[in-house]
């Protein structure tokens, strides 16, 4: 899939500071956060064991 955003000037500055410590592009960078930001909070197992206690 291809995203496209529109960043005020501060943050894409800040996306290209934080891509630059960690040695990649600024689109490799936001790619990685989305990902992590889209990981399950919960294991399959941590899920199934807290709808148990509900």
């Amino acid at each position: 899939m291809t995203l496209t955003l529109e960043l005020a000037p501060e943050v894409e500055q800040r996306l290209r500071q934080a891509a630059e410590q960690q040695g990649v592009s600024p689109a490799e960078f936001a790619r990685q956060l989305l990902v992590q930001h889209m990981q399950p909070r919960y294991s399959k197992e941590e899920f199934a064991r807290r709808g148990d206690e509900i």
